[in-house]
């Protein structure tokens, strides 16, 4: 048997690492929320390290996991992304990508 590579690599990891942390969702059985969020926070974490998505996505993970778990609801989470000043330079960050598309940079 020859070594996973490239995307075979990443698609092992994204389905090890959550059956991985598994263990994790039941170690706090009084407060299943909190084992929850370790487990959620595990996944995310593995995805990070070993880049088997891109960072952008991974990054993201929180605004679908954390809701689908029943951690938080998703507006709390997403007050933290859509901040006034994360929004702005956003949209400068956009802004300069079009004008640098255009070539009117």
């Amino acid at each position: 048997m020859r070594a996973p590579r490239g995307y075979e690599r990443n698609l092992l990891i994204m389905i090890i690492a959550p059956v991985l942390a598994l263990p994790v969702l039941y170690a706090e059985p009084e407060t299943p929320a909190i084992g929850r969020a370790a487990w959620a926070t595990l996944v995310i974490a593995t995805f990070w390290t070993t880049d088997c998505l891109p960072m952008a996505v991974t990054s993201l993970l929180p605004l679908v996991l954390f809701p689908a778990l029943g951690v938080m609801p998703a507006d709390e989470i997403s007050r933290n992304y859509f901040k006034d000043k994360i929004v702005l330079f956003f949209g400068g960050l956009v802004l300069a990508s079009a004008l640098e598309a255009v070539n009117l940079h």
